[in-house]
């Protein structure tokens, strides 16, 4: 079995890093053709007669399980929605549509965390003052580093723990709005559309914070400052670009952040430091992101990855930072204030990778205490599951059901952003 003795001879560590279970397995074969090492991966080529059919088939229903439910489901979703904007719109007031659809998100967030959590079976660490966070139901501004595809999840993950699933709003890229039914649903919920250098990012931030304040409902609103990606491997060009600006700015450069975008964190304190309770600083973290052998950093999962098992831990450290305590008085107090953050965040991640190299994942600078694992118990998602799954089969069984799901589904997306065209987000709420 060749397997065995690549893992003697560390060939294939980078990778074994990132198998997920039921992957890791001796592999059989006839003849090494050739073999070859560079910078960022290892090539092995040979022959084998045996076929791998089993092994590729229990892989791929990791990702495509999850894929065809989720999606498969975006029109029994929309519809469950349409019917409750409408019911709501004739008979009941705004404020009963917002906790309805507030119930309605987190019941289906719940579905995605299903897949997510209980599917994949990654292990969960909270760091920092998780326990705190967990107690009571705020309402905060919830700031983080990004790196992966997954960093939206990691607030469901938060939030479902503290009971304020429901509560979250997000502020988003204006690429998303092209999901097909969910970038429509996102706006209609209450998350903000923004464009990447756009001179407009703050006034339509600002009017959907404005939005936010007037519903009158608790708000987990989440924020991504850095605004793109932290990948060293795909986006080396926006990461010197970051460092550059940095020294233009004549602050230190980070290493494993970018450098924050303020404009939607300073017009988010600005206009709800009144109702938010606190913010949370989260710093997240994804095992199998470093090359122990050649000391460089790899990219984070992409959610596809994510779901095939090949993020075996997530660390999640969370600072609660009472929002009294945060200064306000100038928009240039708030901005310093975030770039002080991220200096802690850079050092956070430094710190887990110093300590990782030790197997040891910690992500408390002044602690050598490992975090918490907390995993997500079944009950909590498996009803949200049966009753998406359950309601798209039963509108599947019939002809008119199947009618109205392809119509909607075919349809829906450019009547939906049609609608997003002509009605902005101020005419819809």
């Amino acid at each position: 079995m060749i397997g065995a003795d690549y893992d003697a001879q560390h060939w294939f560590r980078e990778k074994n890093d990132k198998f997920w279970p039921g992957q890791e397995f001796g592999l059989e074969i006839d003849q090494i053709l050739h073999q070859q090492r560079s910078k960022y991966q290892d090539v092995l080529v040979f022959k084998r007669r045996k076929m791998m059919s089993s092994c590729l088939a229990i892989n791929s229903i990791r990702i495509v399980v999850p894929v065809i439910s989720l999606f498969g489901s975006a029109p029994t979703f929309f519809i469950i929605w349409f019917l409750l904007r409408l019911i709501t719109f004739i008979c009941c007031p705004h404020y009963i549509y917002r906790r309805c659809d507030d119930y309605l998100y987190s019941l289906y967030q719940k579905f995605i965390l299903f897949f997510f959590e209980n599917w994949v079976h990654a292990k969960i660490y909270f760091h920092g003052d998780y326990q705190e966070i967990i107690k009571k139901k705020e309402n905060i501004l919830f700031i983080s580093n990004h790196q992966s595809s997954v960093d939206w999840i990691i607030a469901n993950m938060l939030a479902i723990r503290q009971g304020s699933l429901g509560h979250i709003r997000y502020i988003l890229k204006n690429e998303l709005k092209w999901i097909p039914l969910y970038g429509f649903y996102f706006q209609q919920h209450g998350c903000i559309y923004v464009r990447r250098n756009d001179k407009g990012d703050l006034e339509r931030v600002e009017k959907g914070i404005r939005q936010i304040k007037s519903n009158g409902l608790p708000v987990w609103l989440v924020i991504f400052p850095e605004g793109t990606r932290f990948n060293p491997i795909k986006n080396q060009d926006i990461i010197e670009r970051s460092r550059q600006f940095a020294k233009q700015k004549g602050v230190p450069p980070f290493d494993h952040v970018l450098y924050p975008r303020t404009g939607a964190t300073v017009a988010a304190i600005n206009a709800l430091k009144d109702k938010f309770d606190a913010v949370y600083d989260v710093t997240i973290m994804y095992s199998q992101t470093y090359d122990k052998n050649r000391q460089i950093r790899t990219g984070a999962a992409s959610m596809a990855e994510f779901l095939q098992g090949q993020t075996k831990e997530l660390h999640i450290h969370v600072k609660r930072i009472p929002i009294d305590s945060i200064p306000s008085e100038t928009n240039e107090q708030i901005s310093n204030w975030l770039y002080q953050r991220f200096i802690i965040k850079d050092k956070l991640i430094k710190h887990f990778y110093d300590q990782n190299r030790n197997n040891k994942y910690v992500l408390d600078i002044d602690s050598d205490r490992e975090g918490i694992q907390a995993q997500l118990c079944l009950s909590d998602t498996i009803f949200s599951c049966i009753f998406f799954v359950l309601t798209t089969c039963l509108l599947l069984i019939t002809p008119q059901g199947r009618s109205l799901y392809w119509h909607i589904y075919l349809l829906g997306t450019p009547m939906t952003l049609l609608w997003m065209h002509i009605f902005p987000p101020k005419n819809i709420n």
